[in-house]
């Protein structure tokens, strides 16, 4: 093609666009992550953990629930109106 020379040099800008960003952010994530940085890694830990335990917690709850209602197959006599559905 006849864009070779734009493309090249639109790859390279990229590029350097790119590589800046990595450095800079290498930079500055010691400042941002760490214990002392402005979302301490311990703390974010901590909170994401106790939310995942309400979540899991919250769904065993609906699994245990689930199991009681009636299944297509059972023998009882709510097994006729699942046919209509």
């Amino acid at each position: 093609g006849s864009y070779w020379l734009t493309r090249s040099i639109f790859l390279r800008a990229l590029g350097f666009v790119y590589g800046t960003a990595f450095l800079v952010a290498l930079h500055q994530n010691k400042a941002l992550i760490g214990d002392k940085g402005i979302t301490p890694a311990r703390n974010a830990l901590k909170s994401a953990f106790e939310r995942g335990k309400v979540k899991r917690r919250r769904r065993e709850e609906w699994l245990r629930q689930r199991q009681n209602y009636p299944k297509l197959g059972d023998k009882d006599e709510m097994n006729p109106v699942w046919f209509w559905f």
